[in-house]
């Protein structure tokens, strides 16, 4: 089957999908493939079902990116406003920056863990001053750790002066995006893999108030500072406690790296000069004296613990 004609076909499946009939695996699969690669249609328990109008746009426009321009234009003449389908829809990092730069009046981002890629920082620059320049707002949420990373300090300095506004944090939640109170989109952490729209206006509005309090607490023009010295100091305080509080509650490396946005490097490096300074002779004896220093005499005498515990590193 030639190109124009497998899009005829995926065009007559999408036709049955909109017109309200499920669609299964006893059909013809290759238009039912076409059209599930394409992002239009969806699995669930009963068949195949088509995405939103607005997912369904962006399905299209990164299959033209892919050179799929002849049977993406034909089947996007098909789809039509309809209401959401049950279950999440899921598109692409870059369909993503496609919907921020539509925002009209504010663009929520939070950016934990791990430093997105430095071309992807480029390119939310790009789109987060074209919002500010229709006076929208842009609120982007870090970690503390954040404020020594080169590519975040450029992508910063790129949205501050438009009026782009920055806070960090010592730990929130996950990699967010939410454009006008309206869509969120729930990143992945690599943002290789495609990110889970979410429009229902209920779990978005949850999101967008879990933000505002994250956003209330968070530490106010954390790059402003001129000397690295007095950055550290700003931190020091909230970080230092959140490292504290994993390291007694006996988390190990990896998860507090992920947690505070550091490489396990620099995790080790934290917590072996933690050791030094409580004399500590290993990590369960550290985590011990942690705690008893945190909560002074309510805390048991070290007989009363039982024989330490070897944690992973």
């Amino acid at each position: 089957m030639d190109a124009t004609a497998l899009a005829s076909s995926a065009s007559d499946v999408l036709r049955d999908a909109l017109s309200g009939r499920v669609l299964t695996l006893l059909q013809d699969h290759t238009p039912l493939q076409q059209l599930v690669s394409l992002g239009l249609l969806r699995r669930t328990p009963g068949g195949f079902v088509p995405v939103a109008e607005r997912i369904a746009h962006h399905a299209v426009a990164d299959a033209l990116s892919h050179d799929l321009e002849e049977r993406a234009l034909a089947i996007l003449s098909l789809v039509r406003s309809q209401p959401d389908p049950p279950g999440p829809a899921t598109v692409s990092s870059q369909a993503v920056l496609r919907e921020i730069a539509r925002a009209r009046r504010d663009v929520l981002v939070a950016l934990p863990g791990a430093i997105p890629p430095d071309h992807y920082l480029q390119s939310l620059a790009e789109v987060s001053r074209a919002v500010l320049a229709r006076r929208a707002r842009v609120k982007v949420l870090c970690q503390h750790p954040a404020r020594y990373n080169e590519s975040v300090k450029s992508f910063v300095r790129r949205i501050d002066a438009p009026g782009g506004e920055i806070r960090t944090l010592d730990d929130f939640f996950n990699q967010l995006v939410v454009v006008d109170g309206s869509t969120a989109f729930l990143l992945t952490p690599d943002l290789r893999t495609r990110s889970t729209v979410v429009t229902d206006p209920v779990t978005v509005s949850f999101l967008v108030d879990l933000y505002e309090r994250h956003w209330t607490r968070a530490a106010g023009h954390p790059f402003r500072p001129t000397h690295a010295a007095r950055a550290a100091g700003d931190v020091s305080t909230p970080f230092r406690k959140a490292l504290i509080q994993m390291l007694i509650d006996g988390h190990p490396d990896k998860h507090i790296s992920k947690k505070l946005g550091l490489s396990q490097r620099s995790t080790a490096e934290h917590v072996a000069r933690l050791k030094a300074e409580l004399g500590a002779k290993n990590r369960t004896e550290m985590g011990y004296l942690l705690a008893k220093r945190e909560l002074g005499a309510s805390f048991p005498p070290a007989e009363a613990l039982g024989p330490p515990v070897r944690l992973p590193a």
